[in-house]
């Protein structure tokens, strides 16, 4: 595939997240297929995702309480297209980060930092 060929692709998914509402997408971990695999919340930022997250447990706890709570991010890096070397961490033009959070005794999402946070990169 060419460079204006992956250009092309990466303004269509860019597109898709920016008319969905942003790249910071919240996923009921336990629901992995079928009709109820969709995202809980989307936000333009982390920070957006997360308070969007937390109001909607506030509202109804009991719904959310045996969730296992998936943040999965979209990173776009059209300057990337053709690399071949790049700093550690960093990849290629589209990336994907998963963060697995928990629901504490308030009622609000915590990072669980005992697991790990895979990235992809292509």
């Amino acid at each position: 595939m060419n460079k204006t060929n992956i250009e092309k692709s990466l303004q269509k998914v860019e597109s898709k997240f920016n008319k969905a509402g942003g790249f910071f997408l919240f996923y009921n971990a336990n629901v992995l297929k079928g009709e109820d695999f969709r995202p809980i919340v989307i936000g333009e930022t982390e920070k957006e995702a997360e308070e969007k997250m937390n109001a909607k447990i506030e509202k109804n706890p009991e719904k959310y309480k045996d969730y296992s709570l998936v943040n999965v991010y979209i990173s776009i890096e059209k300057d990337n297209i053709g690399k071949k070397k790049f700093h550690p961490g960093i990849g290629g033009a589209l990336g994907i980060s998963i963060m697995m959070y928990s629901i504490n005794k308030f009622n609000r999402i915590n990072n669980t930092k005992n697991r790990s946070v895979p990235n992809g990169w292509h």
